[in-house]
């Protein structure tokens, strides 16, 4: 069975067969144009997620800096130090990413009247963001450093 057909049967289940109907007559074309709306919302990040991405990318700037080589024994122990610091504070307004000893970027928790939720915020201080401008959108793009939040250009 191709996967159009099954994903017609599927639909055929869930909906019954009086709206099954309506949509039946529907072309290869389109049932590839609604499954494909399927599977982008099924890969949506979700905020949880968007977040461990983002601490990841940190990371592999990370070892960026270190150098393209293999990793030295004294490498290895200064990037696991600096991956078991890396870690992520809920307060209230704001997530606050964390490196061992200061503070990263901050990550808007909600949208607002000036900045929407996953905005990546440059850290002004140990408790306050940049609310200049965001640095970025965990879920549009962003470009960040093991150091911080990219500056603005």
């Amino acid at each position: 069975m191709n996967p159009i057909t099954e994903l017609r049967d599927a639909v055929k289940n869930i909906v019954g067969k009086e709206a099954f109907e309506a949509v039946g007559k529907m072309s290869d074309k389109q049932w590839r144009q609604f499954e494909d709306l399927q599977g982008l919302k099924s890969t949506e990040l979700s905020l949880d997620q968007a977040l461990n991405k983002y601490l990841e990318a940190i990371k592999t700037d990370y070892l960026k800096w270190e150098g393209v080589g293999p990793l030295t024994e004294v490498s290895q122990r200064m990037y696991q130090e600096f991956c078991d610091g890396l870690h992520i504070v809920e307060t209230q307004l704001y997530y606050r990413v964390m490196t061992k000893t200061s503070c990263h970027s901050f990550i808007v928790k909600a949208d607002g009247p000036k900045f929407k939720r996953g905005d990546i915020l440059k850290s002004a201080g140990y408790n306050t963001p940049a609310k200049n401008q965001a640095r970025g959108n965990l879920f549009t793009g962003y470009r960040t450093r093991w150091t911080g939040a990219e500056y603005l250009r």
